[in-house]
């Protein structure tokens, strides 16, 4: 059935880009890579070249303006800088039990919380991935990133898909700035990270997804396929459910 309401552009006939602006309260800069309802029933999505969140009240109507942004000070504004209160090319989201946005910051190799309640530019409260809001080097570690991608919460754990380290990282709540990774998926250790074609390996993961059992699903992006890891999860353990390949060698 053909699509009924259009956010970003005026019309369901406007499809331009808008990499170097203009970028403003009812325009995006392009690339929403993610998108998720809070439990008012606002939708909040990821702005990639806006470096930008943005929130969406219902009523939705064509070329509404956002309600709020979170990584810029301002709906025009588009820098992508490593700061508490900026974002660079963001790309998935998840909000927790208690309300609280985190936004996977993949050009700050960074995952950073927002607290509820919200406001235009605030501050982010917690950044893992790195030892701080103003550093942004990608690496791979348990407690550094390259490229974060999806996000999703399986209760209390927060499950990160680091898209060039070729693995899935979980943290543990409580979640504080510069904590360490204790699971890994995708990988023996979280010291590795080659892409492989496997069961107990991956390549390029993009995003993740728990079921009603608590096995978590991941987009294997670079192996053409979804694996599915069954709970309780362990660092380093086999999936037992592959779609999209005849079997995980191929």
């Amino acid at each position: 059935m053909p699509a009924s309401i259009v956010l970003g552009q005026e019309n369901l006939w406007n499809s331009s880009l808008n990499p170097a602006g203009p970028v403003n309260g009812s325009n995006l800069g392009g690339g929403s890579y993610a998108m998720t309802f809070d439990a008012h029933g606002d939708l909040w999505v990821t702005d990639w070249y806006g470096n930008r969140v943005v929130e969406y009240v219902p009523p939705f109507v064509d070329g509404m303006s956002v309600s709020l942004v979170l990584g810029q000070s301002n709906f025009s504004g588009t820098s992508g800088e490593s700061a508490a209160a900026q974002l660079n090319e963001p790309d998935g989201l998840a909000f927790d039990s208690q309300g609280n946005l985190w936004v996977s910051d993949y050009g700050n190799n960074r995952v950073v919380e927002f607290r509820a309640p919200f406001s235009d530019g605030e501050a982010a409260s917690v950044v893992l991935g790195q030892p701080g809001f103003n550093r942004s080097v990608g690496r791979t570690s348990a407690t550094t990133m390259n490229g974060p991608g999806g996000l999703v919460f399986d209760g209390s754990t927060l499950w990160v898909s680091d898209y060039s380290s070729n693995r899935v990282i979980g943290f543990p709540a409580p979640q504080t700035t510069g904590e360490a990774a204790t699971i890994v998926l995708g990988q023996q250790n979280l010291a590795d990270f080659g892409a492989a074609t496997s069961a107990v390996n991956l390549s390029q993961p993009d995003y993740v997804a728990v079921d009603a059992h608590g096995n978590l699903w991941v987009a294997d992006y670079g192996n053409n396929r979804a694996v599915m890891f069954p709970a309780p999860l362990s660092t380093g353990e086999a999936a037992t459910v592959e779609v999209g390949q005849a079997n995980f060698t191929t």
